[in-house]
């Protein structure tokens, strides 16, 4: 789905001129992802999916080639709690 900002629909509505032409553009985007993302494309990395809602495509297209979901988890990052110096 193409969507196309409020900028670019009144760039088209007003007559054309160099300001106008460089207001236009279209937005090729998804929404961006919500929540954490657990699963990565290996071969793209910026195809993630958290984990919640319908599978995307691309794993989809991983899945039926015989691949298991657990190839494809990113490992969760161990986080260093601070360390509390004697005072």
């Amino acid at each position: 789905m193409v969507k196309k900002t409020r900028v670019s629909r009144i760039a088209r509505q007003s007559k054309p001129n160099q300001e106008n032409e460089s207001m236009m553009f279209v937005i090729n985007a998804e929404r961006a992802p919500r929540g954490e993302a657990r699963y990565r494309d290996p071969s793209n990395s910026f195809n993630t999916w958290s984990g919640h809602g319908r599978r995307p495509e691309w794993l989809r297209a991983y899945l039926d080639q015989g691949r298991l979901l657990e190839e494809f988890e990113i490992p969760k990052r161990k986080v260093k709690s601070p360390s509390r110096q004697p005072v």
